[in-house]
């Protein structure tokens, strides 16, 4: 008549992994939404023509949707690789 202890181990997928986080500071602004936004604009096929006017588009998407509003030039500088590659702009 012994004492004896009956650990129960979870086998490792049906444990939950903690989210990863990338060092350093979290960005200010939700740059991934923002690319997700953008893909489903060229997508569906209303990305305006025009970078201004993608440009002013997303600064309003940004106020409207995430309550921030990141500066003209941030918006370009982002906008840019998507208009070299889908609508055939220089800059």
């Amino acid at each position: 008549m012994g004492n004896y202890l009956l650990v129960k181990e979870f086998s490792a997928d049906n444990v939950a992994q903690p989210p990863r986080r990338t060092p350093g500071r979290p960005p200010a602004f939700a740059w991934e939404a923002f690319h997700v936004e953008v893909a489903d604009l060229i997508n569906s096929g209303r990305m305006p023509q025009k970078k201004e006017a993608a440009i002013q588009l997303m600064v309003s998407w940004f106020e409207n949707t995430q309550k921030q509003k990141p500066s003209r030039s941030a918006v370009s500088e982002k906008l840019t690789p998507y208009y070299r590659r889908f609508f055939s702009a220089r800059d």
